[in-house]
């Protein structure tokens, strides 16, 4: 009976001491819900970090629908990252939280890589084939003519009848950016191409030999330009071999 006894107080300050500890671990929450909600974490400071330099802080701050004043914590980042992934340009997007007030927005831009004709207007694209833009006037970028497009939605990717000799002449100006020289349009042919770095200057060959000689026609037209010369055809054959005319074709 005596042991009974003794043991009684000992398990009341153990239910005592749980029941403190639950009490103490509630106010530890809801100080820290408030603290987390107040003023304290309003975000006073919204920076871009891009890869391009087609939007400003605004825009991107603007897409993301994050605004100053907003509490950190309760910012849904997640969310705000699909929301600047909707825009066109926008390839990939990741948003962290900076203690104590930062928002910090990194974003990897889609470039305008090439051009192609759609109805009365052109569709302004990117490698992966993306429509990045509708225009009625073509940007400056590598336009490819020939290739004419059957549809062409902003976000989506470009529908043509001629899908593989597409892939080929994007395949071409992708290797030409590499090699360090740029076409300002290629026009498609039924015999080949005609790639032009000037209007009175191009290139001319079978699609194949054209990118595979890409390093040749490169030295021919390091040649040129110590001569200065701007008017005329390179003309390529096979095994990527140049010959040059002074004459246009």
């Amino acid at each position: 009976m005596k042991k009974n006894k003794l043991e009684r107080p000992k398990k009341k300050r153990r239910k005592k001491n749980f029941f403190l500890a639950i009490v103490v671990v509630i106010l530890i929450l809801v100080g820290l819900y408030f603290g987390a909600t107040s003023d304290i974490f309003s975000i006073d400071n919204i920076s871009v970090k891009s890869s391009g330099q087609h939007f400003t802080i605004a825009k991107v701050a603007e897409l993301s629908g994050i605004k100053k004043g907003d509490n950190l914590w309760k910012t849904r980042t997640g969310k705000a990252e699909e929301r600047l992934k909707k825009d066109p340009y926008i390839e990939n997007a990741e948003i962290k939280r900076r203690l104590p007030g930062t928002i910090e927005i990194t974003i990897d831009e889609r470039e305008e890589n090439y051009v192609i004709r759609v109805g009365d207007g052109f569709a302004v694209m990117d490698w992966s084939g993306m429509v990045l833009r509708l225009a009625g006037k073509a940007p400056e970028a590598p336009l490819i003519e020939g290739v004419e497009a059957d549809k062409a939605a902003t976000g989506s990717a470009i529908e043509v009848s001629r899908e593989l000799l597409l892939a080929d002449i994007v395949k071409l100006l992708e290797d030409t950016e590499r090699s360090g020289l740029y076409f300002k349009r290629v026009n498609v042919t039924d015999v080949g191409v005609v790639a032009y770095i000037y209007d009175t200057l191009s290139v001319k060959g079978r699609l194949e030999n054209v990118d595979d000689g890409l390093d040749k026609v490169k030295l021919v037209m390091l040649d040129l330009m110590k001569q200065k010369i701007k008017r005329g055809t390179i003309i390529v054959g096979e095994s990527g071999n140049c010959t040059f005319s002074p004459e246009e074709q």
